[in-house]
C-alpha cells in the first residue's frame, strides 16, 4: 500500500507540476503577444494574425484565440457585405413577385418630368415589367397596381420597407386582391432585382451615349422587351416565354443545386455581428458591434443560416448568414 500510495502522489505531483508549466507558459504567451501587438515599434504591431505569427513564432491558432479577445481587432476586422445569401423561391408563375423603385430625378427635365420607375420581377421566370411615374406618392403607385392587377396579379409581393409601398391606400388594394404583401429583415431587401436594374441602367446609358440624350421614355418599353425575350442566364429560358409547362424545369434549375452544409460556429458561441453598411462608411471605422452574442439555434438551409440571442438571453428572431458574425 505504501508503495502505491508513493506512486499515486507522485503522480499527483507530476500532473500539477505540467499543469502549472502548461498555465505558465500560457502567461508567458499572452504577455508576449501583448508586447508584439501593442507596442507601435514593432513590425507586427496591430496587424493581423499572419504577421503576428510570424513575429511570436506560437501556433496560428493560438495567435487566432489571443487576437478574438482583443476589441481593437475585432471591432476593426474586416466586413464582407456582398457574399452568397439564402435564395429567393417562387414555385410557380406570379407566385412571388418583387417590386421596387429606381431614382431618376436628375433626368426629370428631360422625361417630361417623370423621376421614377416602378419596377416589377417575377421571381419564377424573371420577366420584367417597367412604369415610369412622375412622384412615389401612395396614390400614384396604387393606381400603377390597380392597372396591373386587371391583367394578371401575383399570389405574393416582396418590397422594401418604403412609405411609398406601406400606406394605406396600397394595403387596402392588396387585401381586396388578395395579394400578400411583407418585407424581409435583411440588408438585401429585393435581390433578384438589383441584376435587372443594372442591366437596363448599362443599356439605357448607352443610348444616352449614342443619341447625345438623356431621353429615356421612348426606348424604356423596347429595352424591358428586349431583356424580356432574352434567354435568361439562371434558368436558360426567355422570360417572356415561359409557361405553366415549363415550371418544373426552371424550378431544378434555380433551386436543385444543394451543397453540404458546413457551420463555421458552434451551439453557445459568443460572437459579434456585422453593423448595417451606412453611406459613405469608411472601411478602418469599427464594422462590428462591440455588444456580443450567443448563438442559440442553427438552421441548415440551402446556405448556412443561424439565429441569435443577446447574452442577456432575450432572444432576438432575427436570423443571419454566417458571414455576419465573427468570434
Amino acid at each position: 500500500m505504501d508503495n502505491l500510495e508513493r506512486c499515486a502522489k507522485t503522480l499527483k505531483s507530476r500532473e500539477f507540476t505540467r499543469i502549472t508549466k502548461n498555465s505558465t507558459s500560457k502567461l508567458d504567451d499572452v504577455e508576449r503577444l501583448k508586447k508584439l501587438y501593442y507596442d507601435p515599434k514593432e513590425p507586427a504591431s496591430f496587424g493581423g494574425v499572419k504577421r503576428l505569427t510570424e513575429a511570436s513564432g506560437l501556433k496560428k491558432s493560438r495567435v487566432k484565440n489571443f487576437l478574438s479577445g482583443e476589441d481593437c481587432y475585432s471591432l476593426h476586422f474586416p466586413v464582407h457585405y456582398k457574399f452568397q445569401r439564402r435564395k429567393t423561391i417562387a414555385y410557380g408563375l406570379n407566385e412571388l413577385w418583387q417590386s421596387d423603385l429606381v431614382d431618376l430625378q436628375k433626368l426629370s427635365r428631360f422625361n417630361k418630368g417623370y423621376r421614377y420607375i416602378l419596377t416589377i420581377i417575377d421571381v419564377m421566370s424573371r420577366y420584367l415589367r417597367f412604369y415610369p411615374i412622375k412622384d412615389k406618392k401612395a396614390n400614384t403607385i396604387a393606381k400603377v397596381f390597380s392597372k396591373i392587377f386587371k391583367e394578371v396579379k401575383p399570389k405574393n409581393i416582396q418590397t422594401d420597407k418604403g412609405s411609398e409601398f406601406y400606406n394605406k391606400r396600397l394595403s387596402a388594394l392588396f387585401k381586396k386582391r388578395k395579394v400578400h404583401h411583407y418585407s424581409t429583415k435583411s440588408e438585401a431587401k429585393c435581390a433578384i432585382l438589383e441584376r435587372p436594374h443594372r442591366t437596363l441602367k448599362n443599356r439605357m446609358y448607352r443610348v444616352f451615349t449614342y443619341r447625345n440624350s438623356c431621353k429615356y421614355l421612348d426606348i424604356l418599353q423596347h429595352l424591358v422587351g428586349s431583356y424580356n425575350h432574352s434567354v435568361h442566364r439562371s434558368h436558360g429560358f426567355a422570360p417572356a416565354n415561359v409557361t405553366e409547362a415549363d415550371e418544373p424545369l426552371i424550378y431544378k434549375s434555380l433551386y436543385n443545386k444543394s451543397s453540404p452544409i458546413k457551420f463555421r460556429f458552434l451551439m453557445n458561441d459568443v460572437v459579434r455581428i456585422s453593423k448595417a453598411r451606412k453611406v459613405f462608411k469608411k472601411g478602418y471605422l469599427p464594422g462590428w458591434t462591440e455588444e456580443t452574442f450567443t448563438i442559440y439555434k442553427r438552421y441548415p438551409t440551402n446556405l448556412p443560416h443561424t439565429f441569435y440571442k443577446i447574452c442577456r438571453a432575450k432572444k432576438l428572431r432575427v436570423g443571419f448568414m454566417q458571414k455576419s458574425y465573427k468570434k
